[in-house]
């Protein structure tokens, strides 16, 4: 279970944002610190420019971290409506909220925008994000339990309650039997369940379950694991698949450093496709639908782009990714997931994050995902319809004065309530104070 054990507070179970290093707020953990930022800049969005103005108020208390940001937008084309036109973007302004437990409580809990959501080898949900369209972004729960033999985590992606969920499960059943050797009793099992109550595809909601077993056959001494395992799984009404793979690294090498290896091997029914609880899923499934947006600009129609279980035709993928952490101030997460078969179904997801442990004055970021692509060189293709991005870089350029710049790619409802969604361009650059207030 070695993604799972709480060997230091920075090395809490990597269970969607659990470890995600950009949720760190102060240089160390144990400060205790709290922060009130107020923002300047411009907001240009698409081809509409205007005055952004908010602030920002982020801090690490004994019990929680947090970070929480409103902003509004004026200029010449008036107010931006998606910032205040409903009640929940009240919530919206929550980035994330995060339950600090004594170090030896086993227990995670965070509340913002689901992100990077993830159960075992990525066969059911993989990199699950509600974020995907950024003005109608909703605000989740992830919250999980560590135990010697059991791991149990949760995840919704609205706090209504109303959408995606997922549960998972892992077990270690064979770890206290003594006259077995290490090697069965590092056997491990994993049981995940995800659904969408919206979709009514085939007459009721959209369901799909997993099912993974490894065993680790290194010495766990050694501080490593090396993990063949053996997935299945299917959705409801639907298909299914299976998949045999790898997983090797460290989940905690020198108290400083987590490292994965997986390479996993996918063969898919007619109607499944493996991880299609994803980053698009939001607004690629069977009710909501991404288009071609120079289709729609140029003559108004709505060309859908992307693929759906319903129009799956099965095939095969072969997976391979890297990870390589240092807990709180560097990150490297690169996925790719080539398809073979007659439709556009190869995926890429890539992390890099940068906080310098000697210059504090410095954060990078930069988060890219694409889906429809062909081949591993299609990666370097022009960005057009299936793909998200935010490049954000922050620099303190004197004392309390901090510059910042974000761009993000993301996806607006073609109208009001339409379940149609084209690529949305945002462009910010901000000046802002950073003003400690405890």
């Amino acid at each position: 279970m070695e993604a799972w054990i709480p060997l230091a507070h920075a090395q809490f179970p990597a269970f969607g944002s659990a470890d995600d290093p950009r949720e760190v707020i102060t240089a160390y953990w144990w400060s205790r610190e709290h922060f009130i930022i107020p923002q300047n800049g411009l907001s240009l969005i698409e081809r509409q420019l205007r005055i952004a103005i908010g602030v920002q108020a982020e801090g690490t208390a004994r019990s929680f971290i947090y970070r929480w940001k409103g902003i509004v937008r004026t200029g010449i084309f008036g107010f931006y409506r998606p910032d205040t036109d409903e009640w929940y973007d009240g919530i919206r302004t929550i980035r994330f909220i995060r339950y600090r437990p004594p170090e030896d409580v086993p227990f995670y809990l965070r509340i913002g925008g689901i992100s990077r959501m993830r159960f075992g080898s990525g066969h059911l949900v993989n990199f699950y994000s509600s974020i995907v369209s950024w003005d109608k972004r909703t605000i989740g729960i992830e919250t999980a339990f560590t135990y010697p033999e059991l791991q149990i985590g949760y995840f919704t992606d609205d706090l209504r309650v109303n959408r995606v969920m997922g549960l998972y499960l892992s077990l270690l059943p064979l770890a206290r039997i003594k006259p077995l050797s290490p090697l069965w009793q590092s056997l491990e099992i994993h049981f995940a369940s995800a659904s969408d109550r919206t979709s009514v595809g085939r007459g009721h909601r959209l369901t799909g379950y997993h099912t993974e077993a490894s065993i680790n056959l290194l010495d766990p001494s050694t501080g490593f694991f090396f993990r063949p395992y053996f997935s299945f799984a299917k959705f409801i009404s639907y298909g299914s698949g299976i998949a045999i793979g790898l997983r090797t690294g460290s989940a905690n090498l020198s108290d400083a450093v987590r490292l994965h290896l997986q390479l996993t091997l996918f063969y898919n029914s007619r109607y499944f496709i493996p991880g299609y609880f994803n980053t698009f899923y939001r607004i690629n499934n069977g009710v909501e639908r991404i288009i071609d947006a120079d289709t729609y600009i140029s003559h108004g129609r709505f060309r859908p782009i992307g693929i759906t279980l319903e129009e799956a035709r099965g095939g095969s993928d072969l997976l391979h990714e890297l990870r390589v952490l240092f807990f709180g101030r560097f990150e490297l997460w690169y996925q790719f997931k080539r398809h073979y078969g007659t439709q556009k179904l190869s995926s890429f997801h890539f992390f890099f994050f940068l906080y310098p442990r000697g210059d504090n004055r410095l954060r990078f970021e930069w988060n890219l995902h694409r889906t429809g692509l062909t081949s591993f060189l299609s990666i370097f293709s022009k960005l057009r319809n299936q793909h998200t991005l935010k490049f954000a870089i922050a620099y303190r350029y004197r004392g309390n004065l901090w510059l910042s710049l974000a761009t993000r790619y993301t996806y607006r409802p073609v109208q009001e309530n339409s379940r149609y969604f084209i690529v949305q361009r945002r462009f910010e650059p901000m000046v802002s104070l950073r003003i400690r207030f405890l």
